[in-house]
């Protein structure tokens, strides 16, 4: 299941941390999409497997990754040829 192979980091989550745990947080959340890059991911699956919700993670994903999370789900899927 989507939800065994990801850590919930819900609890880690918070706007007032500092950005290196930001930063972490994501680096975990872009690993479950590597690894499930196959599959059809939904907002649905990211918010589901991360504990967070659709707004955090879009601001996560803007703040480091200078992206959006369905736009890196397109780009971990053409750097894997998927």
């Amino acid at each position: 299941m989507r939800q065994q192979a990801f850590m919930n980091i819900s609890a880690a989550t918070d706007t007032r941390r500092d950005v290196s745990h930001s930063s972490s947080q994501l680096d975990l959340i872009c690993r479950w999409i590597d690894e499930h890059n196959q599959e059809n991911i939904s907002w649905e699956d990211l918010t589901r497997a991360s504990g967070l919700d659709h707004r955090l993670l879009v601001r996560l994903f803007q703040i480091h990754k200078k992206t959006t999370p369905m736009a890196y789900i397109r780009q971990s899927r053409q750097t894997l040829g998927v």
